[in-house]
């Protein structure tokens, strides 16, 4: 007997994992409408500014001689310096994205380096000195994307190590948009057309798991990210009162 899924088959689009996004977030969303909300400060991002952000980020990066292929690195989370130096070194960075309180275990991993780093960016928009804020970066050129394989490398995601050292894991832009596409056609068995849900922005972001499901899935589907930046029950708990939570991507533990 022949099993068949109750959905149809996906036709994964020729383009890159940005684009596909953001078409399938302005497609059921309001330039103004919130995509991404601090769970403490409220500090939020709509639709509009998010996009903007993308291109103008991305025009930064090359104006850096950032170009296609080179890797960004992230530093946005608990992390060992010695650990760092050997993803930097693994993935041959050519430019790292520093979060807030991480910039001295990333100068540490920074020392241990056989090969210079010429771009180290902060995501403190307040930052006067030392690493560049991103946002000082950005540029004002029109939105375009810029057509590229959808078969190349999007992430470099490291695994765990529990078989050994950490290995980066390339994910590509038609492994992810099938995956979010994937996630999509489930959500829409399971919740019918109620798909802009608020989502719990609690799963890590650096995570296939953060990723997949919390930003290209719940993201292109037009949904509200309430993002905590760390985790504690209380904070856990007076996320969901706060901003009427209505669907949540946790983990076994929580």
């Amino acid at each position: 007997m022949i099993f068949e899924s109750k959905l149809p088959n996906i036709n994964v689009p020729d383009i890159n994992l940005a684009q596909f996004v953001l078409d399938e977030c302005k497609s059921r969303t309001q330039a103004h409408d919130a995509v991404f909300v601090d769970s403490e400060t409220n500090e939020s991002i709509t639709v509009e500014q998010l996009e903007l952000f993308v291109h103008g980020f991305a025009n930064g990066l090359r104006k850096c001689g950032i170009n296609e292929g080179d890797v960004v690195a992230t530093v946005a989370g608990n992390s060992v310096s010695i650990d760092i130096e050997r993803f930097l070194t693994n993935a041959q960075c050519k430019a790292i994205v520093v979060g807030d309180g991480m910039l001295d275990t990333v100068t540490q991993a920074l020392d241990l380096l056989e090969y210079p780093i010429d771009h180290i960016l902060a995501l403190d928009e307040s930052r006067t000195n030392g690493p560049t804020s991103i946002f000082r970066m950005l540029t004002n050129t029109a939105p375009a994307f810029t057509p590229v394989d959808h078969n190349s490398a999007a992430y470099l995601c490291y695994s765990s190590g529990t078989t050994g050292k950490p290995k980066g894991v390339i994910l590509t832009h038609a492994n992810m948009i099938a995956n979010a596409m994937q996630i999509n056609g489930l959500k829409q068995l399971d919740i019918g057309t109620r798909l802009q849900e608020t989502y719990l922005g609690l799963a890590p972001f650096c995570h296939a798991y953060g990723l997949s499901y919390v930003l290209h899935s719940s993201v292109s589907l037009g949904g509200r990210i309430i993002v905590m930046r760390n985790y504690s029950f209380p904070l856990f708990l007076r996320a969901i009162e706060q901003h009427r939570i209505t669907f949540g991507y946790v983990v076994p533990p929580i």
